[in-house]
């Protein structure tokens, strides 16, 4: 029984651990990639300022020589301005060895770039650095006379880009480890019942279980659905592959949600609130609730004036919709579910629940209303239970029969409204 909880919790850790890596991956090298494209475009704009003033008339060539002046327009990383005419004479430098030189006796300026064919603004990357060129044109704006020389470092971009892929990494490793901490916290407290369960002391240890779950796991738990819903909302047409590793992450969260809210439901029972009330109208609430498959028949024999019992109708529509579920999935193939109701001798409103499915082993007859029993490859074995639990909570009883290959028939008794008083 722990083995097999225990492999259901591995399994849906697991599966989010996969969808969580490969979602973030996706997402990550999407947002940095676009990260860094926005701080190349904003550095890129910046160095361009002077040369554009220049053009505008707007500001001086001497401001290249002014280092303050230059850094604020482009960035504290500003390195080196000059304006160089057409005939490569530097006449203004931040450098004033350079002013009166031809460009091409200068070492670290590359003519390549100061060509009148190319575009009005040359961006170029070399060594690390960001160089700028802009060519300014005489009055008839057709004539080239100056080329603006603006030359920046790219180390605050690149230590930009660095630390927003750092708080991706960070918050996508919070995640992760908030998984890893989920799925820990689940191994520890199933070790912890392994080691304490026994037959007679079950249903506290359970009790235990439900409660340390509630406190250990919904909170990490939210963080993850929080986090799943906030990617599907941020992500702009994201891929099929996105689509579906989101759908698998919130899937799977909703099953370990799905695995607490029983344990709690097993554990710490809700003692009833009686009121009088009817098979039929419990039975047709239930119908109402959940999606009967079209090639199940529904054979309705409830006595339209049948027996009434004192009841919580709530928990009674959860027993039954417990029992009615555990029906269809064992008429994988369709079928025929028969629910009746009648009076046994003077005591007892009697719900019968019979399906035609695959049946129940003789072995396993006993063991259906055991927590984590089950035989279904997508149960936790606590649906039954649940049920058994909220019918004993009204002094009823829950009965089974069954033939394999022939079908279950479930018989839920509670007692007559005349034969007992609502319970407190």
């Amino acid at each position: 029984m722990i083995d097999f909880f225990r492999h259901r919790v591995y399994r849906a850790g697991i599966a989010i651990v996969i969808a969580e890596i490969i979602v973030l991956g996706l997402v990550g090298s999407f947002s940095i990639y676009n990260i860094s494209e926005a701080v190349d475009s904003r550095v890129e704009s910046q160095v361009q300022i002077p040369g554009q003033l220049m053009d505008a008339g707007l500001l001086d060539f001497d401001a290249v020589e002014d280092s303050v002046q230059m850094s604020e327009l482009v960035g504290e990383e500003f390195i080196d301005g000059m304006v160089i005419g057409i005939d490569y004479n530097v006449y203004y430098s931040l450098n004033p060895d350079y002013l009166g030189q031809s460009a091409e006796d200068i070492p670290t300026l590359d003519t390549s770039l100061l060509n009148i064919q190319n575009p009005s603004e040359v961006i170029h990357y070399t060594n690390g650095n960001l160089i700028s060129v802009t060519i300014i044109y005489g009055l008839d704006g057709v004539t080239p006379r100056f080329f603006v020389y603006v030359v920046v470092g790219n180390g605050v971009a690149t230590a930009e880009k660095n630390q927003s892929a750092q708080m991706f990494l960070l918050g996508a490793g919070v995640i992760v480890a908030l998984t890893f901490t989920v799925v820990a916290l689940s191994f520890g407290l199933i070790q912890r019942l392994e080691q304490d369960l026994t037959a007679k002391e079950r249903l506290a240890v359970l009790g235990e279980l439900g409660a340390g779950v509630s406190h250990e796991i919904r909170n990490p738990l939210g963080s993850i659905k929080t986090a799943a819903y906030y990617l599907r909302m941020t992500i702009d047409n994201p891929s099929n592959e996105i689509k579906e590793t989101i759908g698998i992450l919130e899937r799977e969260s909703q099953r370990i949600e799905h695995i607490v809210n029983s344990l709690l439901r097993y554990a710490h029972p809700k003692p009833p609130l009686m009121i009088l009330a009817s098979y039929k109208e419990i039975v047709k609430e239930v119908l109402t609730e959940i999606s009967i498959p079209d090639d199940v028949k529904i054979v309705n024999q409830l006595e339209s004036d049948g027996p009434k019992a004192f009841a919580d109708f709530n928990q009674m529509v959860m027993a039954c919709r417990l029992i009615i579920t555990n029906a269809l999935q064992a008429m994988s193939e369709g079928g025929q579910l028969t629910i009746g109701s009648k009076t046994e001798g003077r005591d007892w409103a009697v719900l019968s629940i019979a399906d035609t499915g695959i049946g129940i082993p003789a072995e396993s007859i006993k063991k259906i209303f055991d927590p984590l029993f089950t035989t279904k490859a997508q149960g936790i074995g606590l649906g039954l239970p649940i049920a058994k639990s909220l019918v004993d909570g009204h002094k009823g009883t829950i009965d089974v029969q069954s033939k394999v290959g022939k079908g279950t028939v479930f018989f839920v008794k509670l007692p007559l409204a005349h034969s007992a008083a609502p319970l407190d």
